[in-house]
């Protein structure tokens, strides 16, 4: 049941935490998905596809390829193949070669579909975190949360870091190093909203619940049994007969999922 009280009166939003989870939602996608093709496997069709890795890969290309036409207008030779350009370009390419192979393993087909899947499933560790993290004592039920907001952003921070030492592998450890972060703080604000919807729900049933005893039970207003756990106004009607009806309008059944 849909409780509009609870929806539209209690329940209130930290807009600053919103705002930062929605900026991050909207730059998250080309960190995760540069780092995931090296992190993870078995992906969902919608959450890892051929088009969205090749696109990356062509904006990922656009500063070499700039750098590279500024050369030739300038009539430079061959020479402008240098190390640091070398190796952007052989990062482009294992990550091309990479994102190929996810793409070959989905089988992905425009006319069938295994609906048994989950089409946004995020892959599975490369790496058994699971047992990795048991080692040091973190839970079973802890370790997704610890993966994929600790450890793999920290263990991709740590490559980028000595790959941005490196004077001619700077560029590719800066672009790992800044997915990284990125690729964490994202984990972390899904977790925050999973975690934010499922108490919605819950304070939404108990809203519901001591709605029903105050509105359909015999209980005088403003002083509420202490087996209520919600605030209410004290303008509460006291005929039986607007409760029930105020009541209907408030708790309303749900027609669809929302």
């Amino acid at each position: 049941m849909k409780n509009l009280y609870f929806r539209k009166v209690i329940r209130r939003d930290n807009m600053l935490l919103k705002f930062i989870s929605d900026v991050l939602q909207l730059i998250e996608k080309p960190p995760r998905l540069l780092l995931s093709v090296f992190l993870r496997k078995d992906f969902g069709e919608r959450n890892f596809n051929i088009v969205s890795a090749s696109s990356l890969a062509f904006v990922l290309t656009l500063p070499f390829l700039g750098y590279l036409f500024m050369l030739i207008k300038s009539g430079a030779t061959f020479g402008w193949l240098s190390m640091f350009n070398f190796f952007w370009l052989a990062f482009i390419i294992a990550f091309m070669f990479m994102s190929y192979r996810h793409h070959k393993t989905m089988g992905f087909s425009l006319t069938k579909y295994d609906f048994d899947k989950f089409s946004l499933k995020e892959g599975q560790y490369n790496l058994p975190w699971d047992k990795i993290l048991l080692k040091v004592n973190i839970k079973d039920r802890l370790s997704p949360i610890i993966a994929e907001v600790v450890a793999e952003p920290i263990l991709c921070f740590m490559i980028g870091f000595v790959l941005m030492i490196i004077p001619f592998t700077r560029g590719v450890g800066i672009l790992i190093m800044i997915s990284s972060v990125i690729y964490g703080l994202s984990y972390l604000g899904a977790y925050w909203r999973s975690r934010n919807s499922i108490l919605d729900r819950n304070d939404e049933r108990i809203m519901n619940e001591d709605m029903a005893k105050v509105f359909l039970g015999d209980i005088d207003m403003p002083e509420l049994p202490e087996n209520t756990r919600i605030k209410l106004p004290p303008i509460i009607p006291t005929k039986k007969k607007n409760k029930e009806g105020l009541y209907n309008q408030i708790v309303v059944e749900k027609r669809g999922v929302s």
